[in-house]
């Protein structure tokens, strides 16, 4: 069994032996400090998988070193000591990245279960960050493109898109030319209508994504007809939106053409989805991309009926 170091925070000498020696009962190594510069200085110096720390500290109080400790050791966890009357304070803690906190005065049974929960949860954290790790080393292993794609990468923010779309059909044969068609003729639209370029550039992102949200899906509803799903795997389908959007959101370039794809799929008249809007509601380049969408649905790919679209 690993033997785990805890740095015990806080500006009361008596507090930080009382907690150490029952920490070192419990088979812990234990650092003390008594303030959050401290802190970072033993942070830096020792690498603790965990911090017991006082929220109320000289120097730099426990809410700034915690953010400089998530920021500097993001994998060390925190659990914060705090009085009766500074529950909203631990919980603005939580937010910031500590694992949780404790009251005052600490009760020892409880500070062990939280530890070993928080250490728990790190050891978790770094199996999933080295699998994550491994598994681009082994798709590097098996492609031998890798090194290629990210100097294509490199290009224009569009064509990166455009390349992400290639691994999408790759991943599912359904999707396979639609969202390149979808594109093309929303971007057509867009040159007919003599929609600005700004404007265009949004619209055409969006198409090429419009589907993303479907590889979230369970198989199943990827690929059986439509006509034979239950009602709440239709309705689970037509989450596919906002899937689609909670992914782009985390681009700050794709934020309007998320927008889009999210009421694509409304109709004008409210029996769309996911939200029901309507008419003016319904973004401009929503309206694009949904009658591109539909057009291409119909004539090429007839992957749905036509009760995805409420027709």
């Amino acid at each position: 069994m690993p033997i785990y170091s805890v740095l015990v925070v806080d500006d009361e000498p008596k507090v930080t032996e009382m907690v150490g020696h029952f920490l070192k009962m419990k088979g812990f190594t234990v650092l003390k400090a008594a303030n959050g510069v401290e802190v970072l200085e033993q942070a830096e110096k020792n690498r603790p998988e965990l911090v017991l720390m006082d929220i109320r500290m000289p120097k730099m109080d426990g809410m700034e070193c915690l953010k400089q400790m998530k920021t500097r050791f993001p994998e060390t966890e925190v659990i914060m000591v705090t009085a009766t009357g500074e529950i909203e304070t631990a919980i603005s803690c939580m937010q910031l990245g500590a694992f949780g906190f404790l009251m005052k005065p600490v009760d020892f049974p409880l500070l062990y279960a939280e530890a070993n929960k928080a250490l728990e949860h790190q050891s978790l954290v770094r199996k999933l960050n080295d699998y994550q790790k491994n598994l681009e080393l082994k798709v590097e292993e098996r492609t031998g493109e890798i090194s290629a794609l990210n100097q294509r990468l490199k290009g224009s923010f569009l064509t990166s898109i455009k390349m992400l779309i290639s691994l999408l059909e790759a991943y599912d044969p359904f999707v396979a030319g639609h969202l390149r068609r979808v594109a093309a003729l929303s971007r057509q639209l867009c040159m007919a209508l003599n929609m600005p370029q700004k404007d265009v550039v949004p619209v055409e992102m969006a198409a090429l994504l419009h589907d993303i949200g479907t590889v979230a899906l369970p198989r199943k509803l990827r690929v059986v007809k439509f006509s034979e799903l239950t009602k709440d795997e239709i309705a689970l389908v037509r989450q596919h939106t906002v899937i689609a959007q909670n992914i782009m959101s985390s681009f700050d370039e794709l934020e309007t053409s998320g927008l889009i794809v999210r009421s694509h799929l409304e109709r004008i008249d409210g029996t769309g989805f996911p939200d029901g809007l309507m008419d003016e509601k319904i973004p401009f380049g929503a309206k694009v991309v949904g009658v591109a969408n539909a057009y291409d649905e119909l004539t090429s790919r007839r992957r749905f009926s036509g009760e995805q679209f409420g027709t």
